[in-house]
């Protein structure tokens, strides 16, 4: 009996984490599974420990590949997935023990292309879903959700190697991209635990610049049909705002306004006739003590708090 779920997880130095990650699925409710393993060019006992695994359990198989990138590893995985249902799983995290169960069940027999757990009760289509990706109302992760195999073409993974931040967000907005025509189903269920405190991954070191926001900007364009790039106009410009937000809690950014990301965006926000908040203003005109004010109502929470003590 062929598999119903691949489960791929891109392995790079994960030896700390992996057998958890590893075992938490063959232990799953769900049995009827295929894990696909891509270590990419890990440099610690991480291939060593994916080929003892799959020779425990015959449902583990492991491919070896030059590092090219979580992307890559997600894309081969895919491309050597037989099950009928794909999810994604991180290396260092691991799933709850019924998590394929629960997201198979909310699959089964309907109409559903996409299963999205820790979200609300609901239905969408799939520019609702995009909404919500970019807005971040639904985390923009690849992990935690449960995707039809015949989603997935090349394009949904032709992303630049330099954008290695924000590759699975791209993901999921390609995923969608069909629109009215497919529907998510989301569910309140937790299923997926996320290994916070891991300092050496890449979300843990990474610190954002104009430069990089451009690219990935292009990229997201590039996602979307020409037609349709209008409808999530103002969406797109509360997103870009706080990643310019966020990056200039870093400082004041030296030539700026000359900057492609920022004349898009200002004009963009003309188009729309966006009204700029006051913190969106300051970040805006290159205010030197943005970070104190971007960070003063945390600063007044935590006061408080304090005071309540």
């Amino acid at each position: 009996m062929e598999p119903l779920i691949s489960i791929i997880i891109p392995v790079y130095n994960a030896e700390k984490f992996l057998e958890r990650c590893i075992y938490s699925i063959l232990k799953q409710s769900f049995k009827n599974i295929q894990i696909i393993l891509v270590n990419d060019g890990s440099t610690d006992d991480s291939g060593i420990i994916c080929n003892r695994i799959s020779e425990e359990d015959s449902r583990v198989i492991v491919f070896h590949q030059t590092n090219c990138g979580a992307n890559s590893a997600r894309h081969f995985g895919v491309n050597n997935a037989i099950g009928e249902w794909i999810t994604f799983v991180d290396s260092d995290d691991y799933l709850l023990d019924h998590a394929l169960e629960t997201l198979y069940n909310a699959a089964y027999k309907t109409e559903f292309s996409i299963i999205v757990s820790d979200s609300i009760d609901g239905k969408v289509n799939g520019n609702e879903y995009r909404q919500m990706i970019i807005n971040h109302s639904i985390k923009p992760a690849p992990w935690g959700k449960l995707f039809k195999r015949d989603l997935f073409t090349d394009f949904v993974f032709d992303v630049p190697k330099s954008i290695t931040i924000g590759e699975d967000y791209l993901m999921n907005i390609r995923l969608a991209r069909f629109g009215e025509n497919i529907y998510i189903k989301l569910i309140p269920n937790r299923i997926y635990f996320y290994q916070k405190d891991n300092k050496s991954s890449l979300m843990s070191n990474f610190k954002s610049t104009i430069k990089y926001e451009e690219e990935v900007y292009e990229e997201l364009k590039k996602s979307f049909i020409v037609d349709e790039f209008q409808y999530f106009q103002k969406d797109l410009i509360v997103s870009r705002l706080n990643a310019f937000k966020a990056i200039r809690t870093h400082g004041v950014i030296l030539g700026l306004r000359e900057t492609k990301f920022y004349i898009d965006l200002v004009n963009d926000m003309k188009k729309s006739s966006y009204k700029c908040s006051i913190i969106d203003t300051l970040a805006l005109k290159n205010f030197p003590f943005f970070k104190f004010i971007y960070f003063l109502p945390l600063l007044k929470r935590k006061f408080m708090r304090l005071n309540f003590k």
